[in-house]
């Protein structure tokens, strides 16, 4: 796996790519493999993001490393950027940003889905609307956190309302 990582940073890095984003990862040795083949080629910044689900002990991915664990390993392996993509919407993330605040003073990413995905037929469906999304950034943004952005669901149309609002 790190081979395969290293072979695409090769290609991102000749491209002249401005940072590295390493994203919905629910693993973190996995995770780990692809900062270390990164920083075996660049020291261009790295955004390493998690996946989390809320459970009732905190935030951890599915195969069970938790939101301190994934942070301080982020931290010893050279991520500049610490953060979280899919899975939660913006409400759900707020917990889990303040959380993020006490564990690193590095800066955070948070790329939250529009709530989880639902099938209707052959339509996907989430559940939360663009103005709630943003409202839950707009909440996460007034943290301190600046890096924000979207995942599943969300669209540019969520994008561009969440910068306009931030705007005002």
């Amino acid at each position: 796996m790190e081979n395969a990582f290293y072979r695409q940073a090769v290609v991102l890095e000749k491209a002249g790519v401005d940072l590295f984003s390493i994203e919905t990862m629910i693993d973190i040795e996995e995770a780990l493999l692809a900062v270390k083949a990164i920083r075996n080629i660049s020291e261009k910044p790295i955004i390493a993001n998690m996946t989390y689900s809320q459970t009732g002990k905190g935030y951890y991915t599915v195969m069970g490393n938790s939101l301190a664990e994934c942070t301080q390993k982020f931290l010893d392996a050279g991520a500049d950027i610490i953060g979280t993509n899919c899975n939660l919407d913006s409400a759900d993330l707020h917990e889990l940003a303040e959380e993020l605040l006490t564990l690193t003073t590095t800066p955070i990413s948070i790329k939250p889905n529009a709530g989880q995905p639902v099938l209707n037929g052959d339509t996907v469906s989430y559940g939360q609307s663009a103005d709630e999304f943003v409202q839950g950034m707009v909440n996460i943004n007034k943290l301190g956190i600046q890096i924000l952005g979207g995942c599943c669901g969300t669209t540019p149309a969520y994008i561009k309302l969440l910068s306009d609002q931030l705007k005002e």
